[in-house]
C-alpha cells in the first residue's frame, strides 16, 4: 500500500513540475474532440434536413390512362391521349413548368416533329395530395392515327412544394404509342 502512495505522490510531483506541457496536451486533445463533435453535428443537421425534405415534399407522378377516340369521329390526323397527374406526397405541389412534345418515327428511323395541343396545362396550378388531375394531349400529324409507326412523346413537369419553396423537383413521362400498344416510363427527381 505504501508503494501505491509513493507512486501517486510521484505522479503528482511530475504533474506539478510539467504543468504547462500537460495543459497544452489536454487542450489539444480537447480541441480534437471539439472538431469531431462539430463535424458529427454538421452531418446530423444535413441528415435531418434530408429526412424533413423526404417526408414533407410533393411527389408528382404522370401516367397514361387511355387513348381517346378522335374528336370529331373519323379524323385520321389526331391522336388523343388521356393522362393523369397524381401527387403522392404529403404537401401540395405548385407546377412551375409544363411541357409536352411529340415525334413520329418514320420508315428511315428518323424523327418527325408532331404538333401538340394539350387541352389543359397545369402550369401555375396546385396539385393536392391524393387528388388526381386528368389531362388530354392531342398529337396532330397527317395519317398519325392509322400508321403502325411509333409516336413517341415526352411530358415534363417541374414543381415545388410549400415546405422548401426554393427546391424544384421534376417528373418526366416518356411514352410510346402504336395502334396496338402503349408503353410508358416515368422518372422523378
Amino acid at each position: 500500500m505504501a508503494e501505491w502512495w509513493r507512486w501517486l505522490g510521484g505522479c503528482w510531483t511530475w504533474l506539478n513540475d510539467n504543468g504547462p506541457g500537460v495543459t497544452a496536451v489536454v487542450t489539444a486533445v480537447y480541441a480534437v474532440f471539439t472538431v469531431l463533435l462539430w463535424r458529427a453535428t454538421k452531418r446530423q443537421a444535413v441528415l435531418t434536413q434530408r429526412a424533413f425534405e423526404t417526408t414533407n415534399r410533393p411527389y408528382l407522378s404522370v401516367r397514361v390512362i387511355a387513348e381517346l377516340d378522335p374528336d370529331p369521329p373519323g379524323q385520321t390526323h389526331v391522336v388523343r391521349i388521356q393522362a393523369q397527374v397524381v401527387n403522392t406526397g404529403t404537401i401540395p405541389a405548385e407546377v412551375t413548368k409544363w411541357e409536352v412534345s411529340g415525334r413520329l418515327v418514320n420508315l428511315n428511323k428518323q424523327f418527325e416533329p408532331v404538333d401538340v395541343d394539350d387541352e389543359r396545362t397545369l402550369r401555375g396550378d396546385s396539385v393536392f395530395p391524393g387528388d388526381p388531375y386528368d389531362v388530354v394531349f392531342e398529337f396532330k400529324h397527317p395519317g398519325i392515327l392509322g400508321t403502325p409507326l411509333p409516336l413517341r412523346f415526352l411530358v415534363t413537369v417541374e414543381y415545388r412544394g410549400v415546405s422548401i419553396p426554393e427546391k424544384t423537383y421534376r417528373t418526366v413521362l416518356e411514352g410510346e404509342r402504336t395502334p396496338s400498344s402503349h408503353r410508358q416510363r416515368t422518372r422523378a427527381t
